[in-house]
């Protein structure tokens, strides 16, 4: 049953790939399928960690999972910069949740290597949440531009959350 985790996460790695493929193209169809794809590799993120704590996890999902959300998270965030939906200042927040994301990998990775964990917070459940809501939002706003705004708004506050959580894990 371990490998339904997994192959949520290898689906979720494989979605990404779609949705920035289909951002780069703003018609609304696209657009709708790209949403689509995204709240399903969301919902996957969810259920692959219920699926893991239910039957257990394989060594190659417990590494996979947070590499997969990290490829998901960074690769939309640059394809939304490339598309010019997020522009200007507005790309700081985008910045601090790359180079976050990037640090937290190296810290979990040299921790490993010294036989440590760095088990997830979870303020930084939270925090992906947010991320993928602003994300959700941030693509929605592609075609409604009524909602670029409040975007924006969960873009900056997923950032907040983002630099919290990596001090957070600074001070373990």
């Amino acid at each position: 049953m371990n490998k339904i985790a997994s192959s949520l996460t290898i689906f979720r790695i494989i979605t990404t790939f779609a949705i920035v493929l289909l951002l780069q193209n703003t018609e609304t169809l696209m657009v709708w399928a790209a949403i689509c794809l995204f709240v399903l590799a969301s919902v996957s993120d969810y259920l692959d960690g219920y699926f893991a704590r239910k039957f257990g996890s394989n060594s190659i999902g417990v590494m996979l999972d947070p590499i997969a959300d990290k490829i998901l998270v960074v690769s939309v965030l640059i394809s939304l910069v490339s598309i010019n939906t997020i522009e200007g200042v507005n790309i700081i927040p985008v910045y601090a949740i790359v180079s976050r994301e990037i640090f937290i990998s190296g810290a979990r990775e040299y921790l490993a290597l010294q036989g440590k964990k760095l088990p997830v917070s979870y303020i930084a459940k939270i925090k992906t949440t947010v991320q993928m809501l602003a994300i959700l939002l941030l693509i929605l706003s592609t075609i409604k531009p009524e909602m670029h705004t409040w975007a924006i708004i969960l873009l900056y506050i997923s950032a907040i959350l983002t630099v919290y959580t990596a001090v957070d894990y600074l001070k373990k």
